[in-house]
């Protein structure tokens, strides 16, 4: 996958402000949904369709999966790589492929996220996040888990004492997104990551540098959403909302994550309703 960051971004119709696709993300979605529509109309009618005497090298289903998979190649060639934390140890800023335009894009799909892949840095040991969510939801066909409505930390994670937390603001749509990194300047061998954000698992690449997937359960009951001593102890640290230098911050009296207000629940969202 090419780093679509640097490409023209196409002034279609309605295009979202990072939708870099050479459609409107409106007209993309409205292409998706009847494709989607069209499989699950096929899958019910497989026993009918078993004696249609097609002609020679034409199978509907095939098709309509073939459709769908170049639908989800434009997808993700359309997505723009944004600036989403930046490491503690070696000053590099973290930039991810991620659908940013809103929740109703299949990147956020929590049972079948659709993503690129993309070169993990060796100092990251964890990519997490929350949410603040707006009133109004996309309505998604699929689930959408963005994490809690407030940053919080995953003690297992920092029980390290070489692992450092970073909390970073990253608008999604109407959504107010709170990515939580974690970095190691010597990464812990056997510490497992946490699942990326709003996915079921985390994917990157192992020994030998092949890409793998790893799945892991952590207890939402055991999250901490009390940063201030943290932050006091140097364990976690920031990067200021709207900042365009994405600079790492530690001052423990200037941290503007450890006033929010949160409901420490695990929110989830599909059909337009969240809960």
């Amino acid at each position: 996958m090419t780093d679509p960051a640097g490409r023209v971004r196409h002034a279609a119709a309605g295009a979202h402000p990072h939708w870099t696709g050479p459609v409107s993300r409106q007209a993309f979605f409205a292409a998706y949904a009847a494709v989607q529509q069209m499989l699950g109309t096929v899958g019910r009618t497989n026993d009918a369709l078993a004696d249609v005497d097609f002609p020679d090298g034409m199978d509907v289903e095939r098709t309509y999966f073939s459709v769908q998979s170049k639908l989800l190649d434009l997808y993700l060639d359309g997505l723009p790589v944004v600036p989403v934390s930046r490491c503690p140890f070696t000053g590099d800023r973290l930039d991810i492929p991620i659908d940013c335009d809103g929740l109703d894009g299949p990147w956020w799909d929590h049972q079948g996220a659709v993503r690129p892949y993309w070169e993990r840095p060796a100092t990251l040991v964890a990519l997490t996040g929350a949410m603040r969510l707006a009133p109004h939801v996309e309505s998604t066909p699929w689930l959408v888990c963005p994490g809690p409505d407030a940053p919080y930390v995953i003690p297992r994670l920092l029980d390290d004492d070489e692992v450092q937390a970073v909390v970073s603001t990253v608008i999604i749509g109407s959504h107010t997104g709170y990515v939580i990194a974690y970095f190691s300047g010597d990464p812990p061998a056997h510490t497992r990551p946490a699942n990326d954000w709003g996915a079921p698992d985390s994917r990157g690449r192992g020994q030998g540098a092949e890409w793998g997937w790893d799945t892991c359960f952590d207890d939402p009951a055991t999250f901490e959403f009390d940063l201030a001593p943290l932050v006091e102890a140097r364990r976690l640290s920031w990067i200021r909302p709207g900042d365009d230098t994405w600079s790492v911050e530690s001052a423990p009296t200037t941290c503007p994550y450890t006033s929010l207000e949160h409901s420490s629940r695990w929110q989830r969202v599909q059909e337009g309703t969240q809960w």
